[in-house]
């Protein structure tokens, strides 16, 4: 497995045993990212091999190994579904921004990585969504992963992989 692939594998697991933890973060309205940030620092550097940097750049984490690296920007966001809250318009607007930037910065060696999720996102998944997921998804090269972690009953977090242009 690439590297790049090793770090979605980690997000996904990491995100998802951490469930309770998001779910505390949705209930507040609270953005989880440090935290997220932290935890995904531990479990990539206990990958063989790999090393990691914290903010170097004004990026999230860099990730090496071997001849490899992948730039990854973190962000998650509380959505206003079901309650008042502030627009998530500006939160997709901050992972396009991170996809663009991230753009600029890679090579043959070098990809570009935007981990983002959102929650609560209820079941059905409302149109409006859609509508901001499009916006995103036409900002990447290619959406990598979409993982749907359990929060509650009918409600979602919902974290995605996207590589950068």
């Amino acid at each position: 497995m690439g590297l790049t692939e090793d770090v979605v594998a980690s997000a996904c697991e990491v995100a998802t045993a951490g469930a309770s933890r998001i779910a505390a973060c949705a209930r507040g309205g609270a953005s989880c990212e440090g935290w997220l940030k932290v935890e995904l620092l531990h479990a990539l550097g206990a990958l063989p091999g790999v090393v990691v940097a914290v903010e170097v750049d004004n990026v999230d984490l860099s990730v090496r190994r071997a001849d490899e690296a992948v730039l990854c920007e973190l962000k998650t966001f509380p959505t206003n579904y079901g309650r008042a809250g502030k627009p998530i318009t500006n939160f997709i607007a901050g992972v396009v921004r991170d996809l663009e930037t991230l753009g600029a910065r890679t090579d043959e060696r070098t990809r570009g990585l935007s981990i983002w999720m959102a929650y609560y996102i209820p079941e059905p998944v409302p149109p409006q969504w859609q509508e901001h997921l499009a916006k995103v998804r036409r900002a990447a090269a290619e959406q990598l992963k979409v993982e749907r972690i359990r929060l509650d009953d009918q409600r979602f977090a919902h974290l995605y992989a996207m590589l950068s242009r």
